[in-house]
């Protein structure tokens, strides 16, 4: 048996309560548990015809940074809605760099609900 008779398992031990709260974390600025969280790596992206304005993105993979960056960079949505393409360079904390085009485009999203006629059902 864990613990001693009548301490509730404890083993006489003050039992502590963290407090785990879901929360946007400072550092990657992804929501996740603060008790599990871990930031995913970080690439230093820059759009390939202004290789000096580097931007830090946290992301799993290169591929997905590039994405990331298009969709904050892209924030009059000429690439998404006008179907167009980017050049990125996307540099690894390991210095690896590799070169991604990212296109856009928006998809339009239709909802059929059943409606009930009025006097009816």
């Amino acid at each position: 048996m864990m613990g001693g008779q009548g301490d509730g398992g404890t083993g006489g031990r003050e039992e502590r309560s963290i407090p785990i709260r879901f929360e946007k974390c400072p550092v990657c600025g992804q929501y996740g548990f603060s008790d599990t969280h871990h930031c995913p790596p970080y690439w230093e992206v820059a759009v390939a015809d202004d290789p000096e304005d580097v931007h830090r993105i946290y992301a799993i993979d290169a591929g997905i940074a590039a994405e990331i960056f298009v969709g904050l960079w892209d924030d009059e949505g000429v690439i998404a809605v006008g179907g167009g393409q980017i050049d990125v360079i996307v540099t690894g904390s390991d210095g690896s760099i590799t070169k991604y085009t990212v296109d856009g485009t928006m998809v339009p999203r239709y909802d059929a609900y059943e409606t009930v006629p009025s006097g009816e059902g």
